[in-house]
């Protein structure tokens, strides 16, 4: 398990620069760090990823000539329950929009495309639509 212990810090023209020891009980590295606006919470932050990146190095493991699995897991997609409630938002949208032309006048509401889409967002409306 890897350790880190805090050596040293010198300012620097741009910052200051913190050295950092990581052992394992068999292995030391020193690393340097430059932080420009440094902090502690930084440094644990960055203390932290590399404690990470050093176990990640000594958990892998291959043996020569093994073959590599290349197949790429694709995220899942979207479910259906997505896709409604994404066409749902883009009619209401194009619905606010149309009202918006009917109140300047270019439309006089009564058009059929526009009771059409009134009706099909009164027919799909589902509660958990909205965010509340």
């Amino acid at each position: 398990m890897w350790t880190a212990k805090f050596v040293s810090k010198q300012q620097t023209t741009n910052g200051l620069r913190v050295v950092v020891n990581f052992i394992n009980g068999t292995e030391f590295i020193q690393k340097d760090y430059y932080m420009v606006s440094p902090s502690i919470d930084l440094l644990k932050q960055i203390v932290k990823n590399e404690i990470d990146a050093l176990s990640k190095r000594d958990n892998f493991s291959l043996t020569d000539g093994q073959d590599i699995d290349i197949t790429v897991v694709s995220p899942p997609g979207p479910t259906q329950e997505d896709l409604d409630r994404k066409t749902y938002s883009l009619d209401m949208e194009k619905l606010r929009k149309t009202i918006e032309l009917v109140n300047f006048g270019v439309f006089s509401g009564t058009e059929t495309q526009i009771q059409t889409l009134r009706n099909k967002i009164k027919a799909e409306f589902q509660a958990s639509y909205l965010d509340f």
